[in-house]
This record gives structure tokens, C-alpha cells and sequence, in this order.
């Protein structure tokens, strides 16, 4: 059986976090998923992996919300 997956799924951007800091941005539902899951998988720490949805160009974002990018 074939399922279509949603075509808005695929220009999405889900940035991956570890312990609530920007690991990477990845374009795409499925590619950050598996992403996600090979990272967990892959982890022997007790390190905290989650994805969040990026806002589109279209949304609104806050300056307050931009902050400098800090070496781990």
C-alpha cells in the first residue's frame, strides 16, 4: 500500500536540539526523524535529543528570540 506523504512535510525545517541547544537544521519530516532516531541510538550519554519545528519564512520572528551562536 502507498501512502503520499504531505508535500509540506518535505520543505519543512525541524532543528535538532541536544539538551535544548541547535545541533543542526534538517530540511524535511521524515529526514529529521530518522535523524533523531540515530542520534538516539547512537547515544551512550544521558544526553537529551528533541526536534522542533522551525518557523517558516512567513512567521514572525522576534528579535528578542534571535540570540548569538555560543561555542559548546
Amino acid at each position: 500500500m502507498y501512502v503520499e506523504e504531505d508535500p509540506h512535510t518535505f520543505d519543512t525545517w525541524f532543528n535538532l536540539m541536544v539538551n535544548n541547544k541547535l545541533l543542526v537544521s534538517i530540511k524535511g519530516k521524515e529526514t529529521a526523524e530518522w535523524f533523531l532516531k540515530m542520534m538516539q541510538c547512537g547515544s551512550r550519554t544521558k544526553e537529551t535529543y528533541t526536534l522542533v519545528r522551525k518557523p517558516s519564512d512567513t512567521e514572525d520572528v522576534s528579535l528578542d528570540t534571535i540570540k548569538a551562536v555560543r561555542p559548546w
